[in-house]
């Protein structure tokens, strides 16, 4: 199976966490093995899907990209 990426654009930190939240978790579950969060720097949302992969397992990662463009 290839890689699949799940790009999450405009992330605003205090509005957006549970729907940001959801979309990785949503996609880790159908089988996407990484996420990337472009807008607002949000470390709680990148520590909590964390948290949720490492209990329930499943190789996904995730991490914050500052420039949307360089990345794609």
């Amino acid at each position: 199976m290839g890689k699949i990426c799940v790009l999450r654009l405009g992330h605003r930190t205090g509005r957006d966490q549970r729907i940001t939240t959801h979309v990785f978790l949503a996609s880790r579950a159908l089988g996407a093995t990484e996420g990337v969060l472009c807008g607002d720097q949000d470390e709680s949302v990148l520590a909590g899907v964390k948290r949720v992969a490492e209990l329930w397992g499943g190789a996904f990662g995730i991490k914050y990209e500052g420039n949307w463009r360089r990345f794609v």
